[in-house]
């Protein structure tokens, strides 16, 4: 008995000090702490584990299973390490169904060496301390004659234990839910996992994934607080009217181009680099006859394509650069500022899912996640949205008002990614198009982050296809998904032509020489340059759209909204490179929106700093006017906190779409109910 005691002890303590010390190591790798706040829960399902083990024979099958758990726990702290370190994301199991898309995104970069090297040895080290315990041979008349007293007593303590530490934790949380904040306590933290970032701090490993997968497995819901009849009142005693609002009609009967840009920063619009993304953000007035749309000369190639160039730069053939000439785009101060509306405060932190999603319902699925779509071990479900009525989308809502007469979605990536395949024509879109449906004219790159040039794709669907993507003789609304700025920012050969020009304009942090002024390294300047490559991408796809629109005589009725997912989180650019835009010292660099100076990240700037997920987001149409929002000075831009929820009710409303506002997570980015 004794060797079987001894042998069941040491195996059950490699596996909670393994399991501890996996958990420490990515708590402290991620800058967490070094344990759970609430370390009793955690340790409770690791003690669970524990006593199961203990009740398993002394056989390969009790170590084998050790070993998997453990490797689990790696691979998923691997994996989170991984996450968090590129995205500022946790792993959810939800995310089993991406991943094939995953791994095409995967590049070296996102897989840090140290933590890789140590997981690997530990998990050596485990397993040969697992081999070495097998050297304390244990008779079949020893192990028949032990179990039986294992299982009725030294199990009753395990599970005593077990319960007993879950308790604590139980009641421990209890205390919070009478909290005027309950909302954002850690029981209803808990009861949701609205955070998966504050709910692996909380509950650790163990607490969190344990729980995740029971909650899927038995079906777990926070109980319903409300009646049919009640949700029936609350849909029913609308909030406001949206025909009374100011902003009501103001744009009726325009087509609507809605284009969601990867990743894109507000350091990255400027007068110099990107003048037609400068113009739209703050309300440029073009003209008449549009001459004030003078930013750039348009040629094709022998295959058709338009050959951009600026009218205030000559490229130089045999230098292959740009020198700037003297005449300035913007020297009229009092064309800016004349029409749309530009969200100044405009958040967000939203996965790109999330933020595309948030704009075409208006709302999200709570509790849900776009991710869910596919899944593996029961994880999605290829009908998870199939049975819901979308007749409040923003392309039903349009399309079934009259407001417009066709709705259409276009993405420069695969159509499966997200399961946009399934969800977008469910949505309400009548006519998808993706990179996997896309002409072989268009040159495509090999990894998410140079897939394609969206410039071309933009080219190719309004000036050379034989049916542009945008209708000719009927009202639109069309939906666009960018993927060129989305990172890694490593050099991308598709913008060979684009670093040319970005290398002729003074950035921050232009490296020459190997010095810059930023003082950064040459590695983020280069990441930087790449970005900027990228923003100059989607530049010159706003900008053929735009020159489409004009030549078409579709421009004066047709209201843009452009708006940022997120900020470039890829590699942490937005932290490394952002605050120096954002610093209070004497080299000026405060806000990146050229036109609010007075925007810093001050001295708490750091990873949750509000102001790392201050994004572009506007709203362009020429029949938003002074006359709408107010001739003061700085009328168009909106200044208080907005975000992507907002952008669904403000179309509606600028359309004279009647909406129930009880359907929408958001209010008109100017409401006369809700500030």
């Amino acid at each position: 008995m004794n060797k079987f005691l001894k042998r069941k002890l040491l195996t059950i303590g490699v596996f909670v000090l393994s399991a501890i010390i996996i958990e420490c190591f990515l708590f402290l790798t991620l800058g967490f702490g070094f344990f759970p706040e609430y370390i009793v829960f955690d340790l409770g399902i690791i003690f669970f584990f524990s006593g199961i083990l203990f009740a398993l024979p002394c056989n390969w099958f009790q170590d084998f299973l050790l070993c998997v758990i453990l490797f689990i726990q790696i691979l998923i702290a691997y994996i989170n390490i991984c996450m968090y370190g590129t995205l500022g994301d946790i792993f959810t199991f939800d995310m089993v169904s991406l991943i094939d898309e995953t791994v095409n995104v995967i590049t070296f970069e996102m897989l840090p060496l140290w933590p890789l090297i140590f997981y690997v040895a530990f998990d050596a080290l485990v397993i040969t301390l697992v081999v070495l315990l097998r050297k304390i041979k244990v008779s079949k008349v020893e192990r028949r004659s032990t179990m039986n007293f294992l299982l009725k007593s030294l199990m009753i303590v395990f599970l005593t234990f077990c319960m007993t530490l879950y308790s604590v934790f139980a009641v421990a949380l209890e205390t919070g839910r009478d909290d005027d904040f309950y909302l954002i306590s850690d029981y209803m933290l808990y009861k949701t996992f609205s955070s998966t970032r504050q709910s692996l701090i909380k509950f650790g490993s163990y607490g969190f994934y344990f729980e995740e997968l029971c909650r899927k497995f038995l079906n777990y819901q926070v109980p319903l607080d409300y009646s049919l009849v009640e949700l029936d009142a609350y849909v029913n005693s609308r909030e406001y009217a949206p025909e009374n609002l100011s902003l009501f009609g103001v744009a009726e009967g325009s087509n609507v181009i809605v284009i969601m840009c990867e990743s894109l920063e507000w350091y990255a619009i400027s007068s110099e680099m990107t003048p037609t993304l400068y113009a739209l953000a703050n309300g440029y007035d073009f003209g008449s006859n549009y001459e004030n749309f003078n930013f750039y000369d348009f040629d094709v190639d022998e295959k058709g394509f338009t050959i951009l160039s600026r009218t205030d730069y000559d490229y130089d053939e045999l230098t292959r650069t740009y020198i700037k000439n003297t005449n300035e785009l913007f020297e009229d101060d009092a064309l800016l500022g004349t029409y749309g509306l530009t969200m100044t405060n405009y958040l967000s932190k939203a996965k790109t899912d999330y933020s595309e999603t948030s704009v075409i319902l208006g709302s999200y699925p709570y509790n849900e996640s776009y991710t869910s779509h596919g899944g593996l071990l029961g994880y999605g479900s290829s009908s998870l949205y199939e049975d819901i009525d979308y007749g409040f989308s923003l392309p039903n809502m349009l399309r079934d008002s009259g407001a417009v007469k066709s709705t259409n979605y276009m993405h420069s990536y695969y159509s499966t990614f997200y399961g946009r395949d399934k969800l977008i024509p469910q949505f309400g879109f009548d006519n998808t198009l993706f990179l996997d449906q896309f002409s072989d004219e268009i040159e495509k790159g090999t990894s998410l982050a140079h897939i394609v040039r969206d410039s071309q794709v933009f080219d190719y669907y309004l000036n050379i296809a034989e049916n542009a993507f945008i209708p000719a003789n009927e009202t639109f609304f069309n939906f666009y998904t960018t993927v060129t700025t989305h990172g890694e920012y490593d050099y991308n050969p598709l913008l060979e032509k684009h670093y040319e020009f970005v290398d002729s304009v003074d950035y921050l942090g232009k490296t020459i020489g190997g010095i810059n002024e930023a003082g950064i390294t040459q590695e983020l300047s280069d990441l930087v340059r790449s970005y900027y490559a990228s923003v100059l991408d989607l530049e010159y796809s706003v900008t053929l759209l735009v020159k489409y629109l004009m030549d078409n005589n579709l421009f004066d009725d047709t209201m843009l909204v452009l708006f940022s997912d997120h900020q470039s989180y890829y590699t942490n650019i937005d932290l490394d490179y952002k605050g120096l835009f954002f610093t209070s010292d004497d080299k000026g660099y405060t806000s990146p929106i050229e036109w609010e100076r007075d925007c810093k990240y001050k001295d708490e700037y750091g990873f949750l700093n509000p102001d790392r997920f201050k994004v572009p987001a506007m709203i362009y149409s020429t029949k938003i006017t002074d006359e709408i929002v107010g001739d003061d000075e700085g009328a168009h831009y909106v200044d208080k906190m907005t975000c992507a929820f907002d952008l669904t009710p403000s179309i509606f409303t600028l359309l004279g779409v009647d909406y129930n506002p009880n359907l929408y997570m958001g209010y008109p980015v100017i409401c006369d109910v809700y500030d």
